[in-house]
């Protein structure tokens, strides 16, 4: 029960905060290539959540398809997806190249065209299994199948890892450093995730292994590299909120600070009719006009200017009652 609440609970926590950078930096094209890693690993392992993808999900997709095992396929799918991501991402903001990140689409397209190819000819899709390797002989279309998957989790891995070291390497200290310790971690998880596919390969093709230690445990280590892959790139996607969110907090006190003052200068000031002019000046307002120092300033100037129409407003006014009735 408990691995399965895990198993959901930090993936979907993954998802989550990829929904929340999709809508915050929407209009911002270099924030996407991590939201697009993050989505695609927690979606990774939703599609592999134990007991509940295998007894309910899959059953429903073959009683439509005819196929077997395709909660699998897609968690398996996603996982390489999300590695290359992670790969690209790595790449553009460590190693300050865009172009991989530019031909990202072109690399799904193959992946994903290898692996499904490769997946339909294979006869995991005629029989339902919860560990294909153990109920499976690792030969034929099965092997090539495999090796698509391993081999683009493990180039992307190595090349995370390479990358990473090297700015370690000139970054020591800070919530930088803590980012790339996290994504160094991930990237070496990923790398011992492919080394124990690899020896699972050769383990439960030889009968004489069967009893060992570790063909007793192959399914409780896969999880728990999973898991933990999953931890250390939530843990990148927790430093990125905790460094916004304090900066951002302040900048919405500041601006609800400011919409007080501005709210009791123009009550003080009955005679001057602002409100055809002015913004909105509720919670939810100034919430998002703090995403950013631009947009908190733009606010600030919208409040100034309204506040300097208001007093031009006011002095012929009170120029009109200060004038003798007499004359």
């Amino acid at each position: 029960m408990t691995s399965i609440v895990v198993g959901i609970a930090l993936p979907l926590a993954l998802v989550l905060i990829a929904a929340w950078r999709a809508y915050r930096y929407r209009g911002l094209r270099e924030t996407w290539i991590l939201t697009a890693a993050l989505g695609l690993l927690g979606s990774a392992k939703l599609a592999r959540v134990p007991v509940i993808t295998d007894e309910y999900i899959d059953k429903g997709l073959h009683a439509i398809t005819g196929v077997y095992n395709l909660t699998d396929f897609t968690g398996m799918l996603l996982g390489t997806l999300a590695a290359t991501t992670f790969a690209a991402f790595a790449s553009f903001t460590i190693g300050g190249n865009w172009s991989t990140s530019r031909r990202l689409p072109y690399f799904y397209a193959v992946v994903t065209a290898l692996m499904a190819g490769t997946f339909l000819m294979t006869p995991v899709t005629e029989s339902p299994t919860s560990y294909m390797t153990a109920d499976f002989p690792m030969t034929g279309w099965l092997a090539a199948y495999w090796t698509v998957y391993l081999g683009t989790i493990g180039v992307a891995a190595l090349s995370i890892l390479v990358v990473t070291i090297n700015a370690m390497r000139k970054v020591r200290r800070g919530p930088l450093a803590a980012g790339l310790a996290s994504f160094a971690v991930g990237a070496t998880i990923a790398a011992a995730y492919v080394a124990m596919k690899i020896a699972d390969l050769y383990v439960n093709n030889d009968p004489d292994l069967d009893e060992t230690w570790y063909a007793q445990h192959s399914k409780t280590v896969s999880l728990v590299l999973v898991l933990g892959l999953v931890a250390a790139f939530a843990i990148v996607g927790g430093i990125v909120i905790a460094e916004t969110f304090p900066r951002r907090y302040r900048r919405y006190q500041l601006l609800r600070n400011r919409m007080h003052e501005w709210q009791e200068a123009t009550r003080l000031n009955e005679g001057v009719v602002l409100t055809p002019t002015a913004p909105t000046l509720s919670r939810w307002a100034a919430w998002r006009a703090s995403k950013d120092s631009v947009a908190a300033h733009r606010l600030m100037v919208e409040l100034s200017d309204i506040g300097m129409f208001g007093a031009t407003q006011a002095a012929p006014e009170t120029s009109a009652l200060q004038t003798p009735t007499g004359q």
